[in-house]
């Protein structure tokens, strides 16, 4: 998928989740997405299943990430990436419970 296609222009919470799962969808590692909203601040978390520490799936995720902070300077985003073959908990234990999940692979 073309990043720069799919982000053109600054947009809000809603579409920049939006935005960011249609991205992150197409690599078959990622297993989860989920938001967090607190006021202005929007909080996504991704989880994949990946060989531990294999970095060019995690550069796929980045790419992502970057092109949404890139095109999007409000409101406040902060991503954070889990590989879930490299931690020792459930998930849910990762994933906060007030979390809404945008995209569940199936």
């Amino acid at each position: 998928m073309d990043i720069a296609k799919v982000v053109q222009r600054n947009v809000g919470k809603s579409e920049l989740c939006r935005l960011y799962v249609e991205l992150v969808r197409c690599v078959p590692e990622v297993q989860l997405v989920a938001v967090l909203q607190e006021g202005e601040a929007v909080y996504i978390t991704t989880v994949i299943e990946a060989p531990p520490f294999q970095r060019q799936i995690r550069d796929k995720i980045y790419s992502a990430q970057r092109a949404v902070l890139e095109k999007n300077v409000t409101p406040s985003v902060e991503f954070r990436l889990v590989n879930s073959c490299e931690i020792q908990e459930d998930i849910d234990k990762i994933v906060p419970t007030d979390a809404r999940r945008l995209y569940v692979r199936k």
